[in-house]
């Protein structure tokens, strides 16, 4: 997805305006290195599900007793929000920006074939 944005870039500053981006993910949807993100982060957080668990279970055991919350599950909470709403904004533009390219195609905002 970057090397199509990036082929993007340079054909508009040849051409001088704005350039959409043409390609597999980007005729799918608005904003696939978004999603691309997303589930960059999801795999983090996988990854550090196991070392969330053992601190979850030392801090039970602590005089508070309270849930602790992995930072990684409240930094992928946010980079998902962020995505979200930064991939919708784009598709905003990209339909205000190039009225003509979206007739007839159908493209997502930021899954394919969910939203």
């Amino acid at each position: 997805a970057h090397r199509i944005l990036a082929r993007a870039q340079l054909k508009r500053s040849k051409d001088g305006g704005y350039a959409l981006p043409e390609g597999l993910p980007f005729d799918l949807c608005t904003s696939p290195h978004y999603l691309g993100e997303c589930a960059i982060y999801s795999g983090l957080l996988l990854f550090t599900l196991g070392a969330a668990e053992q601190r979850q279970q030392h801090c039970s055991n602590s005089e508070w007793g309270a849930p602790v919350v992995s930072p990684m599950v409240m930094c992928t909470l946010a980079v998902f929000a962020n995505m979200t709403v930064n991939a919708s904004r784009a598709h905003v533009w990209y339909l205000t920006t190039f009225p003509q390219r979206q007739e007839g195609s159908l493209r997502w905002k930021l899954v394919p074939y969910v939203w």
